[in-house]
């Protein structure tokens, strides 16, 4: 199964494995969990095109002290 928009013909992942996809594609290869750990102030997150919002959900659940900020824009 898989998340897909017929409105844009477009898939977004498969459901099984979407958030391994975006921690490998998002979370990962921006070294996010390592600088959300060190940061002392406002974590600030930009993306462009919020999408279903996992990149978000992912980014909440890591452990930190700080506070994060996202800014979405679709």
């Amino acid at each position: 199964s898989r998340i897909y928009s017929e409105k844009y013909n477009d898939i977004y992942g498969s459901v099984s494995g979407i958030c391994e996809e975006k921690k490998h594609v998002f979370l990962n290869a921006n070294d996010i969990p390592e600088r959300i750990a060190r940061s002392q102030s406002d974590f600030v997150i930009g993306e462009l095109g919020f999408g279903t919002g996992i990149n978000f959900v992912l980014c909440h659940q890591l452990p930190r002290t700080c506070r994060l900020v996202y800014y979405a824009f679709e």
